[in-house]
């Protein structure tokens, strides 16, 4: 069974670790995530308990179910990657459907995971067990129609989770390619981010 990324294990978790965090984070695209947005300085805000990340790469328009609107890039992929899977997890019982159909990429991963979120109640985090997200690394296969994002969140504990994420884009913004299997690992355990890593401007 998969586990949430802070690390707490439950059914709900199998639904939320592949779409994401429950209690248990103007230049061209490169492989290497390195020529995206001239500016990746970020202002953080708060999203059902967690704090996301907004930058001139995105978003742009915060009024729908979910955030949307960003740069067709590396950095722009990472930003809405972390945007989406915090929606996600964060959705209540009335609005997870619309918020699933608006982030994610319409093939049978989002029907997967439509089935196995049905009839789950997911509470809130705990204010003191809420991830950080401190990092993130791309690694696109074509830079201009899809992307692997990887996050890094700072558990409550100090330890380490990556998230990985599956991007594409759609001709107008990123969306969030989710797995056949509801519970293919998304999160794995690790020391430290890469050293190819690029950090987020830590909130003030």
């Amino acid at each position: 069974m998969a586990s949430g990324i802070n690390g707490k294990t439950s059914r709900a978790a199998v639904v939320v670790a592949a779409a994401a965090l429950v209690v248990a984070a103007c230049g061209g695209p490169d492989p290497d995530g390195t020529a995206q947005a001239e500016d990746q300085t970020v202002t953080w805000s708060d999203s059902g308990g967690f704090s996301v990340p907004s930058a001139e790469a995105g978003p742009t328009d915060t009024e729908g179910q979910a955030p949307g609107g960003f740069e067709q890039s590396g950095f722009g992929a990472a930003l809405a990657a972390a945007h989406y899977s915090v929606a996600l997890d964060t959705a209540g019982d009335s609005d997870f459907g619309a918020v699933l159909n608006e982030v994610t990429v319409d093939d049978d991963g989002r029907k997967q995971w439509a089935a196995a979120r049905a009839g789950l109640k997911l509470g809130k985090p705990a204010a003191d067990r809420v991830p950080t997200l401190e990092a993130w690394v791309v690694e696109p296969a074509d830079p201009i129609q899809q992307a692997q994002v990887h996050l890094y969140w700072r558990q409550y504990d100090g330890s380490m989770t990556e998230q990985r994420r599956q991007m594409m884009w759609d001709g107008e913004d990123w969306r969030l390619q989710l797995p056949n299997n509801p519970q293919t690992p998304e999160l794995r355990a690790v020391e430290a981010p890469p050293e190819n890593a690029t950090a987020f401007d830590p909130p003030a």
